[in-house]
């Protein structure tokens, strides 16, 4: 009886442990494991290390889709004040990229994905893609692709 006791007392300590370990995964409110990338200019960029609730939006030069979607996020470009927002390039010719996002280089941040580690560390497989982490890289929001009037979702969230 002491034998299973104790057996029940080390598993539960065991179990215990793990719990304190963060549930990396890909829905909201999981968190995201942490992701390591370089802005445009080519800097260091590490999720591990936000300053609070970041919105990222993950975008190719030549979708027409993505354009609709940074429009709508620069006409409510004033509404995100509080929080960072990046833009998150996925595209392979960064010249191109930069003469299309070069007119929201005042409003967001840039980054550079081109091997879509972070979007595939999300579960986000197409562009245009919205993600919303929390200082600590839990999933607040994620919607994949664009829909007219989805922004009002977006803002809800922050």
């Amino acid at each position: 009886m002491l034998l299973v006791f104790l057996a029940l007392a080390v598993a539960g300590g065991a179990w215990a442990e793990e719990a304190k370990e963060p549930k990396y995964g890909t829905n909201v409110g999981d968190v995201l494991q942490p992701v390591k990338i370089k802005t445009m200019a080519g800097d260091a960029f590490d999720t591990a290390k936000l300053d609070g609730k970041t919105l990222f939006v993950f975008v190719n030069s030549m979708c027409s889709l993505c354009a609709k979607e940074m429009n709508d996020l620069a006409r409510n470009a004033d509404k995100f004040e509080k929080i960072k927002v990046y833009l998150v390039s996925v595209d392979q010719n960064t010249e191109r990229a930069m003469r299309v996002y070069k007119k929201y280089t005042k409003l967001f941040g840039l980054l550079h994905d081109p091997e879509y580690v972070f979007g595939a560390a999300a579960g986000l497989y197409s562009t245009p893609s919205t993600l919303i982490l929390d200082r600590d890289g839990t999933i607040v929001f994620k919607k994949a692709g664009y829909r007219p009037g989805a922004i009002n979702g977006i803002l809800e969230a922050l």
